[in-house]
């Protein structure tokens, strides 16, 4: 990337003039690595960038590099590409220094500060690099001396024949409580890379967030917490109050610009705001807002129904505060249904709003009952919940309004009046004739008896019951004395059924 550079000619003559020197010692290293916010996330970031770049100057760019991430059995981090290695020269010049780049005149790529290449440090002491370059393997081990300052190591027999093809590779160990960072640094390091690299040591999910609206160069989010500046595949957040009101404040969005366009700081996690990044973010917004102004008419009519395209037309009108022009202008959600829900669960008696037929229709083909009875659809509702799981009820005057703006069809409605009439079993109060009352062996007096469907036995044993008085042979006895006789029975003989029966709960010919 070629930086902005703010020349100043100052002109000194006949005074003795020295240029400063940079002194490199453990504080200069603790300096540049301190700039990193996220050292797990810049480390990924740096490295992988390095990676895909080196794809990109083989013609490689739609070819996944490789990284893998720390575990247990594989304590280590590392990134390995496929692209045009580094020569000998190379390596002394990039690693045994500090600044120093091969990327600041092109706009290509993303490098420039000569100091990605050391993110390790602000992990560990020691990494290791290997460069497969023209049949010849380099090996080397970049750590910090007792001082503190980092030196460059040849590995033996450096430099030896190989026959696989050009390529780099960064390794080294990361410590077990480093893990976890490592791993929830890898999305957010690499959210914005187009071709994703092969990840070992963890499962990995690309989850994006919900796009409401998507055109050239931009992205606008609904649930997106903060926006971003994309520049050569990584994301620079914006601070909007400092660019000022000149951008939308109501939503968020990512836009890419071309690598150069804006300034950003040595550590590649924030934007510097000067006069040439705040022109560049408000010019790439306006192309935005005006691609969206141009397109969002096209967005609504691609919806369904009218109903979808009145909450479309309401969510783009509250999203970027203008009104469509989609006829009729819709500021906010059409008329709603007011409808009885049925579900496997229950139902609701209550009046509720409708929500977008897809709702119901994409997911167990629920279906739309009109209410064309005086009485009875409720309970006929409940009984085919059971066939097609969600059901709605609308009422009849609603019919017409259910078809126009939800897009209601046939195939989805039915008359409540085409419905089977459910079975209704009704039951007298008290207890029936065919229903009596069995000894529970238990001595609490008030749970010993439970109503039984069990046809009364001719050997059976049956005692009178009356406000929780058992009488047996016209003398009272408790559910325990009752419980102590069956058993003193059941040393002998069988233990007879037992049946408490109420006054009039057993005919005469029992």
């Amino acid at each position: 990337m070629i930086l902005t550079e703010d020349v100043r000619d100052v002109k000194i003559s006949g005074l003795k003039t020295r240029q400063m020197r940079v002194l490199v010692d453990s504080q200069t290293v603790k300096n540049l690595v301190s700039n990193y916010s996220k050292p797990q996330e810049a480390c990924i970031r740096e490295l992988c960038v390095n990676a895909y770049e080196s794809h990109l100057l083989a013609g490689k760019e739609n070819d996944p590099f490789d990284v893998h991430m720390p575990t247990k059995l594989e304590p280590w981090f590392s990134v390995v590409d496929y692209g045009i290695g580094m020569s000998e020269s190379e390596i002394w010049d990039l690693y045994a220094s500090i600044g120093s780049s091969s990327k600041r005149k092109n706009n290509d790529l993303i490098g420039a500060f000569g100091v990605g290449g050391l993110s390790p440090y602000a992990i560990t002491n020691m990494f290791s690099i290997q460069s497969n370059y023209n049949g010849q393997k380099f090996s080397y081990i970049c750590h910090l001396d007792t001082q503190g300052i980092p030196c460059l190591s040849e590995a033996p027999n450096n430099g030896l024949p190989t026959s696989e093809k050009n390529g780099f590779t960064v390794k080294f160990d990361v410590p077990a409580a480093e893990y976890y960072k490592f791993k929830e640094a890898l999305k957010p390091a690499l959210k914005y890379f187009k071709v994703k690299p092969n990840i070992t040591g963890c499962e990995v999910s690309w989850d994006t967030d919900e796009v409401v609206a998507e055109g050239q160069g931009y992205k606008v989010y609904k649930n997106a917490r903060v926006s971003n500046v994309i520049m050569g595949q990584i994301g620079y957040p914006i601070d909007k109050y400092t660019v000022g009101s000149s951008i939308p404040y109501k939503f968020n969005f990512d836009i890419e610009v071309p690598i150069g366009a804006v300034d950003i700081n040595s550590s590649r996690e924030t934007l510097q705001y000067t006069s040439k990044t705040i022109q560049a973010v408000i010019a790439a917004t306006n192309v935005m807002m005006k691609d969206i102004d141009s397109k969002i008419d096209t967005w609504i009519a691609k919806e369904d129904c009218l109903w979808n395209q009145c909450l479309k037309s309401a969510e783009f009108t509250n999203l970027f505060g203008t009104k469509t022009r989609y006829p009729p202008y819709f500021t906010s959600a059409p008329t709603t249904l007011n409808v009885r829900t049925f579900t496997l669960y229950g139902y609701s008696f209550s009046m509720k709003k409708l929500k977008t037929i897809k709702d119901y229709t994409d997911h167990g083909g629920a279906r739309f009952v009109i209410d064309d009875l005086p009485r009875g659809a409720i309970t006929r509702c409940q009984e085919i919940k059971k066939l097609y799981g969600d059901v709605v009820l609308i009422q009849k005057a609603d019919e017409a309004l259910a078809k126009k703006q939800f897009g209601l069809i046939d195939k989805y409605l039915i008359n409540a009046s085409d419905l089977p009439r459910p079975t209704i079993t009704r039951q007298s109060r008290g207890v029936s004739k065919s229903k009596i009352q069995t000894l529970h062996f238990s001595n609490s007096i008030t749970k010993c008896w439970k109503d039984s469907d069990t046809p009364l036995e001719k050997n059976a044993l049956y005692c009178n019951i009356s406000q929780h008085k058992t009488t047996l042979n016209n003398k009272e006895c408790s559910p325990l004395e009752l419980n102590s006789i069956l058993q003193f029975i059941g040393l002998y003989e069988k233990v007879p059924t037992v049946y408490g029966v109420k006054k009039g709960g057993v005919p005469e010919k029992t």
